[in-house]
């Protein structure tokens, strides 16, 4: 059993993902700066899984309100910090080439919103199996 941190402002997500990982022991949070809080005090995790906008989607300004912070500012606290915790992101706006750029980025995995259950758990496993490279190989061309 892996303990995993996942954090996800959706309710009705966080309780679906945490149910499906009852193999696991998750510690739902939701928004990254409590992430952030919580990894200080507490960094024994084997995975950690984000949400990429953990703030409503303002639909009259047509963008994600500023000053809040995302996934990958949670990926770049967790590696300033010197935490070697592998990261999911999980969005509904990942495309084939952004999902390229995010692994480029440094996360270990990409879960899209809504989740493919029969590509999430293997997924998971791998990463907290310790199953997982830090690099990603990328095709040279000639």
């Amino acid at each position: 059993m892996a303990r995993i941190l996942f954090v996800e402002d959706d309710p009705m997500l966080r309780e679906i993902m945490t149910e499906y990982l009852s193999h696991h022991q998750v510690v739902p949070l939701t928004d990254i700066e409590e992430a952030c809080a919580f990894l200080e005090r507490d960094p024994a995790f084997e995975l950690i899984i984000t949400d990429y906008h953990l703030q409503p989607f303002d639909f009259e300004a047509r963008c994600y309100p500023p000053g809040r912070m995302t996934g990958p500012d949670l990926l770049t606290h967790v590696r300033c910090a010197g935490i070697g915790i592998p990261l999911v992101l999980m969005s509904s706006e990942v495309q084939n080439d952004t999902e390229l750029a995010l692994l480029i980025s440094g996360f270990a995995g990409v879960i899209r919103k809504p989740p493919v259950w029969t590509e999430v758990l293997p997924l998971i496993d791998r990463l907290t199996r310790g199953d997982h490279d830090d690099q990603i190989l990328l095709p040279t061309v000639s």
